[in-house]
């Protein structure tokens, strides 16, 4: 996931905190003035070739 945030035109390494990973989620902060930004990457976006949901919490 932070690849896929930070890799190409992404966010820089140090706007991503802490990230928790479950069988079916993954949760991660990012800081607020490229949270829009984040949303973005993840939602439009493809890991490992799939499509994501995203939302903001």
């Amino acid at each position: 996931m932070v690849g896929a945030l930070t890799g190409g035109n992404g966010l820089d390494f140090n706007d991503i905190g802490k990230i928790k990973v479950t069988d079916f989620r993954a949760y991660f902060a990012v800081k607020s003035n490229v949270s829009k930004q984040a949303m973005n990457i993840i939602s439009k976006g493809k890991l490992k070739g799939r499509s994501y949901r995203a939302w903001f919490m």
